[in-house]
């Protein structure tokens, strides 16, 4: 079991570090606010991987006293930090629904995290029986399961909050905010139960509810599947131009020409020029003093004319025309 668990755990962390490298390279050749969460949220969630395998290294293999605190420690800042990401690329999926600012939520998970780490670290005591340091004190575990359950809570009933709205606008939704939205809001609602479960089930573990393979958590398994497809896409479609080789380095695309080719209008081409510059509908709409739905029309039939279903096919098209 022991053996498995290390095996899952390096191709996780491979398939992530190749994920967080393309992610990287999203970013910088399209600097949108999405690519950029997505970013953060890769890095976090390698460096959380990393974190839980030291700490269960330290526990079987190293010293228990005081590497498994420090490791846990840490993996668990980078949990906080990988979910609060995860909320952000939710709320620049569908900024017209943002509930709750970013510095608002920013502050309720530092929050949340300082008083459930200063928990553990203060109160933590090193138990000879099992070698390594536990909470012994049952009044500071029912309050670090209270909060740990009311965050949960919190975020479930948002993502949930996210999910029903896409549910009734899906059809008026276009591009990145049809496909991914759902994704991410549907996986955090789901990992969210999960860990109301599993919260119980440390509370009450003679019922048995999880079995002992959940030392895995399923949220890894599920992004290293959601990894290696990104990883198929990337170097099948090669939306980047990542393995092309047939025009030079330093050659440009010619987006003038591009909107040209398949008459875009005047208000048409500005609005996909300033797609080209990684601008979201909600920019476009301020920097050109229109509504968004003006916006979500303009694109509409800008993928339309194009040929596309969505911004990256869009993007995708325009960097590989070529004027006649």
């Amino acid at each position: 079991m022991e053996l498995l668990f290390i095996v899952i755990t390096i191709i996780m962390i491979l398939a992530m570090s190749v994920s967080c490298v393309l992610s990287a390279i999203l970013a910088s050749r399209r600097p949108t606010s999405v690519h950029r969460s997505l970013r953060i949220f890769n890095i976090l969630l390698l460096a959380y991987v990393i974190c839980s395998f030291m700490q269960y290294y330290s526990y079987t293999y190293g010293s228990r006293q005081i590497g498994d605190l420090i490791w846990g420690c840490l993996s668990d800042i980078c949990y906080f930090g990988f979910i609060l990401s995860w909320i952000f690329i939710i709320y620049e999926l569908f900024p017209s629904l943002r509930t709750l600012s970013r510095r608002t939520t920013a502050v309720v998970t530092v929050v949340y995290g300082c008083i459930c780490e200063a928990i553990v670290i203060f109160t933590s005591r090193y138990d000879s029986a099992a070698d390594r340091y536990v909470l012994t004190d049952i009044r500071f575990i029912k309050i670090l399961i209270v909060i740990n359950a009311l965050f949960a809570i919190g975020v479930l009933v948002l993502a949930l909050y996210y999910l029903i709205s896409w549910f009734r606008r899906r059809l008026s939704e276009t591009g990145i905010a049809r496909n991914m939205l759902p994704a991410f809001s549907g996986t955090l609602v789901l990992y969210m139960i999960w860990t109301l479960i599993f919260d119980f089930d440390a509370v009450h573990p003679d019922l048995g509810l999880l079995p002992d393979i959940t030392l895995i958590d399923p949220l890894l398994v599920v992004c290293c599947i959601l990894d290696g497809a990104a990883i198929v896409f990337f170097f099948r479609k090669d939306p980047l131009n990542l393995l092309s080789e047939e025009e030079p380095a330093e050659e440009k695309p010619d987006y003038e020409a591009f909107a040209e080719s398949v008459s875009l209008t005047k208000r048409e081409k500005e609005v996909f020029l300033l797609i080209c510059d990684g601008a979201n509908n909600p920019d476009i709409a301020s920097g050109l003093c229109i509504s968004e739905n003006t916006v979500k029309r303009h694109v509409n039939n800008i993928f339309h004319k194009s040929g596309v279903k969505n911004r990256y096919e869009l993007m995708a098209a325009a960097m590989k025309f070529r004027p006649q």
